[in-house]
C-alpha cells in the first residue's frame, strides 16, 4: 500500500519538476524579451536609436531631449567648477 503510493508521490514531484523547468524556461525567455526591450528604449532615450513599438514617439523624443539639455547642463556646471 505504501509503495504504492510513495510511487504515485515520486511521479507527481517528477511532473512538477517539468512544469517549474517549463516555467523556469518561459521566464528566461520574457527577461530576455524585457532586456532586448529595455536596451531599445534606452537607446532611443539617449542615443537617439528608433522608438520601440509601443511607445509614444513625441513623448519619447522629449523626454530624449530633456535628458540631453540635463546633461548638458551637468557638462557647463562640471566644467566651470574646473576652471
Amino acid at each position: 500500500m505504501h509503495r504504492g503510493r510513495l510511487a504515485a508521490d515520486q511521479a507527481a514531484v517528477a511532473v512538477h519538476r517539468g512544469r517549474l523547468a517549463a516555467d523556469q524556461a518561459a521566464v528566461a525567455v520574457h527577461r530576455g524579451r524585457l532586456a532586448a526591450d529595455q536596451a531599445a528604449l534606452l537607446a532611443a532615450l539617449v542615443a537617439g536609436g528608433p522608438v520601440p513599438a509601443g511607445f509614444d514617439t513625441a513623448g519619447v523624443r522629449a523626454a530624449s531631449a530633456a535628458l540631453a539639455a540635463k546633461r548638458a547642463r551637468l557638462a557647463q556646471r562640471a566644467a566651470a567648477a574646473r576652471a
